[in-house]
Order: C-alpha cells, then sequence, then structure tokens
C-alpha cells in the first residue's frame, strides 16, 4: 500500500514541478529533490533530518508529497512548528500548496489555549462588571478570532479574556467556543468526498509543545489531543525540540505549590472520609516537606547574594540534601497516599474525583522531587530559579535523557517524522556533521544531504572591527566602546538594524548609550512590548531593535528593512546543571557540547540578515575572539557563516554602505 502511494505521489510531484513555472513560481532543484526525499522516507517508512537552507522553501518541499499522501491514505499530515511566525507563515503555504495542486485542503491550527477567547470568562468579566464592553467582545468572538487575528476583540486585554484553564466538556458554551472546536478538529482523520470517494487531504498545524503535550497523554493515559497516526510528521525548526520537551517536563516546586498541595489534600479528606488521622498525618508530612524546602531556599539566597543580577536569576546550582531525611519525607507521602486511596472509597462526584486525580499526581510529584534531591536515584536533573531580592524562590527538576524520551516518544512510531532545520549541522574538516543533533534528540534513521540556500550571499560583507574590546572584562569601558562600534555601524547603515545580545544587562547597558547619541527609533526586547508589537511597529518607522532570545530567530525583514545585523557577542549557552550534565555525559569535553550549542544559534542569528534572491547587508560580529588567530574555534566559526567576504575597516565599511 505504502509503495503504491508512494508511486503515485512522485509521479505526481514530476508533474507538478513541470506546472510550477506556468503559474508563476520557481521551482528549485533542492526543493524537488526534499520532496522526493521525503516521500521515499514514507515508502520505507524511515525516518528523515534534512538540513534546509533559507530559500530554499522548505515548507512546500514537505507540504506537497505530505497533502499527497494524506489524500491517498486518509490520514492527516501533522506539522508541529516552534513559534507562532512560522504557524502563521504555513497557514499561507498550504494556500499556496492549494493553489499549485489544484486540490481542496482541509486545514486546522491548532495553537495554545491562551492565543484563544474564553466566552465563558468574557461573560463572567460582564456579570461581574456590567461593563458593556464585554457584551461586545461576545458577539465578536467567532470561528477564526484568536490572538493574531484578534479582529474587534481589545489585544491590550488580552490576558483578562483568553482561555486560561478549559474545563472543555463542562463547559456551558462548548457548542460556541473556537477553542473547543479547534481541539475537536485536531482529533479528526480525514474526510471523505460522499460516503465512498476520495478523501480531502487534511493538514495538522500545531506547536512543538502542543505535540509533546499530545504525545505524553497518548503515552500515559491513551487519550492524545491530536489525531493519533498521521500519514507523517514533521517537525520543522527541530532543533527548538529538545529544549521543547525539556520545558514540558520541567516540574517546579515553591511555598505556594507546597501550601495549595496541603489544603486541597485536607478538602479532599474533610469532603470524604473526614479522618483525622490523615489530616495529622498530612500536616506533620507537610511541615517536613516546608522546613527542607526553606532550607533550600535559604541556600539559594545566600548564593544569590554572591551575584550581580537583576529580575529572575535561573538554574541556580543545588547541593544534594540528606539521603535519609529524604527518604523519611518519602515515607510520609507515600502515607499520604494510601489515606488519599482509602478517602477515595467513600462519598465521590465528578468534582472530587478531578481533585483526586491532581492530588495523586502532584503527591507522585513530590515523591520524584525528594528522590531527586536526596539523590535516591538519578534519573533527574534540579536546579534553583529566584527573582530579585529573593522574593519567590523555586525549585526545577526533569529527566536528564531528554534525547532517550524523544526517541520512545517521537523516532520509534509506526509513521515516518521528517526533522527540518536550517541550523542543524556542524562543520568538521569541512564536511557537515549531524553528529550533535543525532545525540542530543535521540533520533533514529536516515539523514539527507544539506541543502544550501540558494540566496547569493557574495554581495554581502561579514564585518569583524580590526580593535574590539576583551569580551571578558565587560566593564564601562567595554560597553563604551561596542556602543560607539553599534553607532558607527547604525549612522551609516541605509535600512533597518537588529543588534542581537546574549544577556538582557548587556542590552540594557548599550541601549542607554545608543539613545543618546542615535536618533532613530530605538526598540528594546523586554521593555513592555512583544516581539510582534516590536516588528509591526519597526516596519513602518525603521531605526534599530535591541534583542536578546527569540530574536535570534524567526525573523523575516526583506529588503531595506534589515540590512545590517550585529551580533555583539558569541552566543555560547551559559553553563547551568543541564550543559553541565551535557558536558559530564561527553567525557567532560566542554567543545563537544558548547560549539555545537553557540554554532546552531550563532546561524540562526546571522540567517535574520538575508531572506530573498535580492537581500544584501552586513554581519557584523563584535566578539574579540574572532579577532585572534590562537582562537581555536576562528576558521570552524566562519565555516558555519554564509557570508565569507570578509572586511575590517570602518573605512571598508563604509565604503560597502554606500552601494546598499
Amino acid at each position: 500500500m505504502r509503495k503504491r502511494i508512494a508511486d503515485y505521489v512522485t509521479k505526481t510531484i514530476f508533474q507538478t514541478i513541470d506546472n510550477i513555472p506556468s503559474l508563476g513560481y520557481e521551482s528549485r532543484e533542492a526543493q524537488e529533490d526534499m520532496m522526493l526525499n521525503i516521500t521515499d522516507s514514507y515508502s520505507n517508512q524511515e525516518n528523515l533530518l534534512i538540513e534546509a537552507g533559507v530559500g530554499i522553501g522548505k515548507s512546500l518541499s514537505y507540504l506537497i508529497p505530505g497533502i499527497l499522501i494524506s489524500k491517498l491514505s486518509g490520514k492527516p499530515l501533522i506539522v508541529a512548528t516552534s513559534s507562532i511566525q512560522l504557524t502563521e507563515q504555513l497557514s499561507q503555504d498550504i494556500d499556496l500548496a492549494k493553489k499549485i495542486l489544484q486540490i481542496d485542503i482541509d486545514k486546522t491550527v491548532g495553537k495554545g489555549q491562551r492565543n484563544y477567547p474564553c466566552i465563558q470568562r468574557i461573560a463572567k468579566h460582564f456579570e461581574t462588571t456590567k461593563d458593556e464592553k464585554y457584551t461586545h467582545y461576545l458577539d465578536s468572538v467567532e470561528s477564526g478570532v484568536d490572538k493574531q487575528n484578534p479582529k474587534k476583540l481589545n489585544i491590550d486585554e488580552w490576558d483578562d479574556i483568553c482561555v486560561d484553564g478549559c474545563t472543555f466538556n463542562s463547559c456551558k458554551y462548548k457548542s460556541e467556543c473556537y477553542f473547543f472546536q479547534t481541539r475537536n478538529k485536531l482529533k479528526e482523520p480525514c474526510r471523505r468526498i460522499g460516503f465512498t470517494g476520495a478523501y480531502i487531504p487534511k493538514v495538522i498545524i500545531v506547536n512543538q509543545d502542543l505535540l509533546i503535550s499530545h504525545l505524553f497523554k497518548l503515552k500515559n493515559t491513551s487519550r492524545g489531543v491530536i489525531y493519533e497516526e498521521p500519514c507523517l510528521l514533521i517537525i520543522d525548526e527541530v532543533h527548538n525540540i529538545e529544549e521543547k520537551t525539556r520545558s514540558a517536563l520541567t516540574k517546579e516546586l515553591n511555598n505556594t505549590s507546597i501550601n495549595r498541595t496541603l489544603n486541597d489534600y485536607l478538602s479532599f479528606i474533610s469532603q470524604t472520609s473526614n479522618s483525622q488521622s490523615s489530616i495529622k498525618n498530612a500536616k506533620d508530612c507537610f511541615n517536613q516537606i516546608r522546613e527542607t524546602f526553606n532550607c533550600i531556599s535559604k541556600e539559594l539566597i545566600e548564593e544569590s547574594k554572591k551575584l550581580d543580577y537583576e529580575g529572575t536569576l535561573d538554574r541556580l546550582f543545588i547541593e544534594k540534601g540528606d539521603s535519609d531525611t529524604c527518604e523519611k519525607i518519602c515515607s510520609s507521602i507515600y502515607q499520604c497516599i494510601e489515606d488519599l486511596n482509602i478517602a477515595a472509597t467513600f462519598k465521590m462526584n465528578d468534582s472530587l474525583e478531578n481533585l483526586y486525580d491532581f492530588l495523586e499526581v502532584q503527591l507522585n510529584e513530590l515523591i520524584t522531587f525528594f528522590k531527586t534531591y536526596g539523590k535516591l536515584h538519578d534519573i533527574n536533573l534540579m536546579w534553583g530559579t529566584i527573582t530579585k531580592n529573593g522574593r519567590k524562590v523555586t525549585v526545577n527538576y526533569c529527566p536528564k535523557r531528554i534525547d532517550r524520551v524523544l526517541n520512545q516518544l517521537i523516532f520509534r512510531k509506526k509513521y515516518p517524522t521528517i526533522g527540518l532545520s536550517a541550523t542543524i549541522t556542524v562543520k568538521e574538516q569541512n564536511s557537515d556533521s549531524y553528529e550533535y543533533i543525532i545525540t542530543n534528540i535521540g533520533f533514529e534513521g536516515e539523514v539527507d544531504e544539506v541543502r544550501n540556500s540558494p540566496f547569493n550571499y557574495n554581495k554581502s560583507r561579514l564585518f569583524i572591527p580590526e580593535k574590539l574590546p576583551n569580551y571578558r572584562i565587560r566593564n564601562d569601558y567595554y560597553f563604551s566602546e561596542i556602543s560607539s562600534i553599534i553607532q558607527t555601524i547604525t549612522k551609516q547603515n541605509i535600512g533597518g538594524t537588529l543588534v542581537l545580545f546574549t544577556a538582557k544587562e548587556d542590552l540594557k547597558k548599550v541601549g542607554v548609550a545608543l539613545k543618546k547619541s542615535l536618533t532613530c527609533a530605538i526598540y528594546e526586547d523586554g521593555n513592555g512590548m512583544s516581539q510582534k508589537e516590536i516588528l509591526k511597529q519597526f516596519k513602518q518607522t525603521g531605526g534599530v531593535i535591541l534583542g536578546t532570545g527569540v530574536f535570534w530567530e524567526g525573523i523575516d525583514l526583506k529588503g531595506n528593512l534589515l540590512t545590517s545585523v550585529i551580533i555583539v557577542r558569541l552566543p555560547f549557552p551559559v553553563p547551568d546543571p543541564v550543559i553541565e550534565y551535557k558536558i559530564s555525559e561527553a567525557g567532560n569535553n566542554s567543545d563537544k557540547i558548547l560549539i555545537p550549542e553557540m554554532i546552531t544559534k550563532l546561524k540562526q542569528g546571522s540567517g535574520r540578515l538575508i531572506r530573498s534572491m535580492t537581500d544584501q547587508g552586513i554581519l557584523s560580529i563584535l566578539d574579540s575572539r574572532l579577532r585572534s588567530s590562537n582562537y581555536k574555534h576562528q576558521q570552524l566559526i566562519f565555516n558555519s557563516l554564509p557570508i565569507k567576504n570578509r572586511i575590517n575597516t570602518f573605512q571598508e565599511l563604509e565604503e560597502f554602505q554606500k552601494f546598499l
């Protein structure tokens, strides 16, 4: 069956390739090869990894074969993305695929809960305030209205009106709810034309977070939130899947969650058995839990006092706890679970059943926490997070081997998974290696040859200034010099500028200096505006974006909208328990972990500059390591960047900028 479907899809792809130019679209050899290789992966039931450079059109390379396979198999194609921006773009690409293939396509886009308006919350706001605007909002909630397409809803009040903990079938508004309707559509198979006619191909687009949540639900309860056996699973921007999975599996404990669990437990016992011995056991147990957690908190607060930071201090190392104490606490929690199960044999209703399920999960997570803290097993990593002045301390823990989790969760399914990204290989002796991504995500399957971007990078320049302040000494002199260089690059630039930082503290210090010296609009990441809002205004005004985190990838600004990208420091990951564990697993060879992590992010950041065939611009890197011939990774970094023509002086920079 698979072979017959693949043969038909291959034949149709060749016909489609021949027709694409007549529709006004460019046909690219790399894109065609990817379509055929993805079809072969389906036929052979093999997973596949592909690095596809910017401009190849990787979306169509998997959408066209995937849609055709869906049409013939009757199973949906699932595409998991890592960002809302890519989700929105994919929705448009499906419309293009529909035009190219000239067939109907059923499209369902599933986003996170908080991207949808909640009728129940809006109605409650009206009942409470009697404010007429909520009546207007109720009238405006309809299919297609979400955070990215709010229409008549006020995006500034989104946090007050979005879905936040849906009750699903219990909600009286479910028949009118766009979120509820969408979640149901995510589970549906392909529809037929008539009772026995051909299938209408279906594409389900979800974010990687929702995919991971779905796969865990399937594993633990056999009830997922997406169609269970797609014809193909596509993971776009697959370099993000390890971190997304780690985030999904990371649990946290703080005083608020401890108190909530205790209060819910006491409420459950009092409404069921009302056992005084169970209540006493629980109070004694949670006193031990609080006492131990407060000791951890004090240690973290003392550690934070040694560090200069603003906002939140993340991934602090935690010394292991006393194993005997942790074992005693675990025994007490097991007793609470036993008392809970006995109480559950008394009177129960839907509300108490939900509370019972919640408590069972929370108590087992507490056991995992103390087994991890007391080193009673060696399965998890643990770290602390602390806000400024120690106002809130949280302890997080997650499995060490995310690669093993992903291997079982994704890469051993009956259907093939295709992972794609523009940045998943690292140059090794002038060849492209998939080794790091394979190890990192537990991949099993085949790898495709690297498909390089068709863009003309020879028209652009890589600027490494001759004189750069020492990257290690980030004092007033360092920030003054870096700010002065950015100012010089920006003043002569025709078009927009994106400056990428690895730390928000660096961004703030440079931002203060640039606002004194530049007259153009300056947008700062983390200054009260979302990425989408910043980009929207930037497209209208031009100027400079100072960005961290999310600005390193997913931005698509063509032409004069962006002609200069400045990377202040090489984006090495900050040492933390996760990175340290990976290094220990690599035989304490830090280069095996830090270099691939840095190269991946560097390629993502530099990839923001050239976004079309006609784009040209300047990529500047202001890290002094690249001026030192003794730096052993210098050539590897240069080999990894798409722009090869280097300039070193401000005179060369000025001459080049004249012709942009």
